[in-house]
């Protein structure tokens, strides 16, 4: 049986030197998050139509609202991966994401412009005050002048983020350590739990684009 997940969080693990104290509670180790992006669709708030699945019917919103004006063409692919690593590395999160026949609202394939990548993370560790452990306020990119991946309200401030996708020819893609706010954390011999709590690729007009899914075109296996 096929199983959707409506939302995709990774936890991304170090593990160093006992503490003293309890531990926040995680997995022995989680070191990669990946996954495909897919369109971005407005959610249904007012149904006015239903679909029609093995003879039963669910309520849903017609025509589809795309959040952002721009596609992907017949050979659209996306994917984001983040990996957990060292400063020698250039951040101690590892970014890669990768747009293929990606187009405008005319069906140009995007050349000289950038998508860009937002997120949150949220990190628990040992490594606090009164030997406790706690849970980090969240964070937007690691960047509180960056706007909030969750933020509803897109905003042209997006592409100060210096997280831009270049894309030529309809081809985007980039690569980039994120020292992050609270990276000092990784370097320190505590346990640390980071979760990837929002991603997303905005498009060059800042609206939101893809999101980590799945899915496939009709008629494909």
């Amino acid at each position: 049986m096929s199983k959707v997940f409506h939302a995709l969080v990774v936890v991304l693990v170090l593990v160093g030197a006992a503490a003293v104290h309890a531990d926040p509670n995680m997995p022995r180790s989680a070191t990669k998050y990946s996954t495909d992006l897919v369109r971005a669709y407005n959610q249904c708030s007012g149904p006015n139509s239903n679909t029609t699945i093995r003879n039963s019917t669910i309520e849903a919103c017609g025509p589809v609202q795309p959040m952002s004006d721009y596609t992907f063409g017949p050979a659209g692919y996306g994917r984001a991966e983040v990996l957990l690593a060292g400063p020698q590395q250039g951040g101690f999160l590892v970014f890669h994401v990768t747009l293929r026949d990606v187009r405008d609202a005319a069906g140009n394939k995007v050349d000289k412009a950038a998508f860009y990548l937002a997120y949150d993370y949220r990190v628990s560790t040992d490594l606090c005050q009164s030997e406790m452990d706690c849970t980090v306020v969240d964070l937007p990119n690691g960047y509180p002048s960056v706007p909030s991946a969750s933020d509803a309200s897109a905003s042209s401030s997006c592409n100060n983020s210096g997280l831009s996708i270049p894309c030529k020819k309809g081809q985007c893609s980039v690569s980039f350590g994120d020292t992050f706010q609270t990276g000092a954390i990784l370097m320190a011999p505590v346990r640390a739990n980071i979760e990837i709590t929002d991603l997303k690729v905005l498009d060059p007009d800042c609206n939101v684009f893809a999101v980590p899914g799945i899915g496939r075109s009709y008629g494909q296996p």
